[in-house]
């Protein structure tokens, strides 16, 4: 159909919900940290968001092949934070995660 119709198709990617375990997840109540000044800001290294992420250590190339590692699924993930680490260690010395 898009063929006869001569138009540019559309890339669609499936992704699935990353749930961490033991991790407080929603914005509005991170958001309470960082308004009660408990926290400094959304770049805070124990806040799971990728600003915190990244002031950890974590590099970018190591971020997106790990979530790409992960594969597409529609189910719901829950994982752990220890195979971010190694993630990281991985692509810095060049193995696929």
């Amino acid at each position: 159909m898009i063929k006869a119709l001569g138009i540019r198709g559309v890339a669609i990617w499936d992704f699935s919900l990353l749930n961490f375990i033991y991790t407080l997840l929603s914005k509005r109540r991170l958001h309470w940290f960082v308004d009660s000044g408990i926290v400094k800001g959304w770049d805070d290294p124990r806040f799971p968001t990728i600003r915190g992420i990244r002031r950890r250590g974590l590099t970018v190339d190591a971020l997106s092949q790990f979530i790409l590692a992960q594969g597409p699924s529609q189910a719901i993930v829950s994982l752990e934070w220890d195979p971010f680490g190694f993630a990281n260690v991985a692509t810095d010395i060049g193995m696929p995660c």
